[in-house]
């Protein structure tokens, strides 16, 4: 097929050759290159990240985890998490003061249990 054939653009009418031209999808038809690049942007260029720095970023997101504190509320036995530096109080859900941490031992659940009035 020859490319260099004239076609007309069906959005400008301009006179362009065959190999200046592209199927537009939301005109449903055939634009010339100026044209087709004026409706749609170019899509962003790909990043490309190395491994080293993904595993920088998985670290950062182990010492995030690690830095975080979960509780379950013995009330409603709702599960959630906050930093360690946080003081918890009460249960965000139910506001109820019967906490316990999770990962607990069996002796500071013991320890735990002498707080609060069963």
């Amino acid at each position: 097929m020859d490319n260099n054939l004239p076609v007309v653009c069906r959005a400008c009418n301009r006179t362009v050759k065959m190999d200046q031209v592209k199927f537009d999808e939301t005109r449903r038809s055939y634009v010339c290159i100026t044209c087709f690049n004026s409706t749609h942007k170019t899509m962003p260029e790909i990043r490309r990240t190395n491994p080293s720095s993904l595993k920088t970023e998985a670290e950062n997101l182990k010492s995030v985890k690690d830095s975080m504190v979960k509780y379950s509320c013995l009330g409603c036995k709702y599960h959630f998490s906050r930093k360690k530096d946080k003081q918890v109080a009460s249960c965000p859900y139910c506001g109820s003061k019967k906490l316990q941490t999770l990962g607990d031992t069996a002796n500071q659940i013991l320890e735990d249990a002498d707080k609060y009035n069963f």
